[in-house]
């Protein structure tokens, strides 16, 4: 048991923890993650036109120009 520790020995010993998150931590916390998921939406819709463009653009790569 003085070697290095296991994933069991890791899971099932107590370790003290020195940390306290107190509610207006975790308020923190969830409005970073709300906020962080809403600009990433709002710059999907603005950036909507050219990531579609792309994305046709690249799947007709394959297709003849002249479409015979």
């Amino acid at each position: 048991m003085f070697g290095v520790p296991t994933m069991p020995e890791l899971l099932f010993v107590d370790w003290p923890v020195y940390a306290y998150i107190d509610p207006g931590t975790g308020s923190i916390i969830m409005q970073a993650i709300i906020g962080s998921v809403a600009a990433a939406l709002v710059g999907i819709r603005l950036y909507w036109q050219r990531i579609k463009g792309f994305i046709l653009r690249s799947s007709h790569k394959g297709e003849k120009e002249d479409g015979t």
